[in-house]
């Protein structure tokens, strides 16, 4: 098993709660803008972070960034932030739910929950920091 896989199936699991309240998923990176004039998506980002080997299953650290815009419809009612807190809770609730992502990697208790402390309206962001389980390989062992 990889991280990528992780990465993969966490992002599918992901999916259909995300595009329920209107966010799109994406992998490690956002793409960039085709055009200058593309609107803003609200976006549910799944990233890599750090990893480790201490036993035989590894544990890889994930980042899931939220990020949603303040009614885009133009009127500004500064409630952007209760887009990105609703759908944190209800990846969190979900991954809480099923706590083994694509069959094999399983969802490690701390969840965090971060917040920018400075304003960036009219977007809105926050993020889930949380660690899974990668099962490990087994040792090749020759026939005697």
């Amino acid at each position: 098993m990889t991280p990528f896989a992780l990465l993969d199936a966490l992002a599918q699991e992901i999916e259909p709660v995300a595009e329920e309240m209107g966010f799109k998923v994406f992998r490690q990176f956002i793409p960039p803008k085709k055009r200058e004039d593309e609107p803003f998506q609200d976006y549910v980002l799944v990233s890599l972070g750090d990893g480790s080997q201490e036993s035989e299953e590894a544990t890889q650290q994930v980042v899931v960034t939220f990020g949603a815009e303040d009614c885009p419809c133009g009127a500004s009612d500064y409630q952007g932030y209760r887009d990105v807190v609703n759908m944190m809770e209800k990846v969190k609730q979900h991954l809480l739910r099923h706590r083994t992502v694509g069959g094999k990697f399983e969802l490690r208790l701390p969840v965090q929950w971060v917040f920018p402390e400075e304003e960036n309206y009219p977007f809105y962001f926050g993020g889930l920091l949380m660690s899974f389980t990668i099962p490990g390989m087994t040792e090749d062992l020759p026939y005697i």
